[in-house]
């Protein structure tokens, strides 16, 4: 009897810990932002807390979903920057990309979608931080096909353009 009663604990603790990761990915522009207004916190350091909550929910999780969650983050890892379709993802798991869905949802919190994007936006803020390198170099080495697709990707993540958000960086101290 107490088992059950701590099951239905430790499920309410992941349903809030869901909520909370949800509800910071909503907030990744407001993190980019602050750029601006706090120079000394930075859009990459907030977007690696967040992935690293990601991954570290997935392995949080036992059973078969708990294993799914865990290798897809980790074929997000080793693939976001060719491959940006859950699809892909899907398949290097064998299973659907339904039951992917279901699983992330289940698991982190996220859709697959979302989970691939913050892997990218992480990436995506570290790159356009070094100011070596073009938007269109960074644009081809995330995997997009034109700069002009990766700009609209990152203002639809984070309310900013990439060029806009490197000027923030630039005045932050």
């Amino acid at each position: 009897m107490a088992e059950k009663y701590l099951v239905v604990a430790f499920n309410s603790c992941i349903e809030i810990i869901q909520k909370t990761i949800f509800n910071m990915l909503k907030m990744v522009p407001h993190y980019l932002v602050q750029v601006q207004h706090a120079g000394r916190i930075t859009a990459q350091c907030e977007l690696q807390k967040f992935w690293d909550e990601v991954v570290a929910k997935a392995t949080l999780n036992i059973g078969r979903a708990g294993y799914l969650a865990k290798a897809f983050t980790y074929h997000i890892e080793m693939n976001f920057k060719e491959q940006h379709s859950p699809l892909f993802y899907a398949a290097k798991i064998n299973i659907t990309k339904s039951y992917l869905r279901k699983i992330c949802k289940k698991t982190i919190g996220l859709t697959p979608s979302e989970c691939i994007y913050a892997r990218l936006m992480l990436e995506a803020c570290k790159l356009l931080e070094d100011h070596g390198s073009t938007i269109k170099e960074v644009a081809f080495r995330l995997g997009f096909k034109t700069a002009s697709h990766f700009s609209r990707f990152f203002k639809a993540q984070s309310g900013l353009s990439p060029t806009r958000y490197r000027i923030l960086h630039l005045k932050a101290p």
